[in-house]
């Protein structure tokens, strides 16, 4: 388990872009700092059962927690929270293992990342927020075999 809190206020900054193209203000104290989230946390929990010799069962659960992202200074576009809950069971000898897994299992739909992309070629026309997609559900099989 992890965990982390972060001062992501800014304390004194003048955003010129800000003024020239966005909001008219150049003054973003007090806003929270583009990319970084205030806060973030993982916790895991692996319970493993042994069956016979050295064979095992095994059965993990990641949750993950990542506080919103701003995508600039000016705090106009943002991926919000993003919570996600991994699963994985399976069997495991010293030679072999076989595992089903589930990531994003509640499919969460928050953005990966977000941020600002100004339009260099004409900075009062065209700017926009550029987002990553959010993670989609997937699962499988995985099998690993040691020689």
């Amino acid at each position: 388990a992890g965990a982390a809190i972060n001062d992501t206020n800014i304390r004194e900054f003048v955003c010129s872009q800000c003024q020239s193209t966005i909001t008219g203000s150049a003054n973003v104290s007090g806003k929270q700092l583009a990319g970084t989230p205030r806060t973030n946390g993982s916790f895991a929990a692996t319970y493993r059962r042994p069956l016979s010799g050295e064979r095992a069962a095994f059965a993990r659960v990641d949750y993950l927690y990542r506080d919103t992202l701003q995508a600039i200074e000016a705090n106009l576009g943002d991926t919000g929270s993003q919570r996600l809950v991994n699963l994985r069971a399976g069997l495991e000898d010293p030679r072999l293992r076989l595992e089903a897994y589930v990531t994003n299992l509640f499919e969460n739909d928050t953005y990966r990342a977000v941020s600002y992309t100004p339009n260099l070629a004409n900075l009062s026309f065209g700017n926009a927020i550029a987002v990553a997609p959010p993670e989609k559900r997937s699962y499988g099989i995985r099998v690993r075999f040691d020689f």
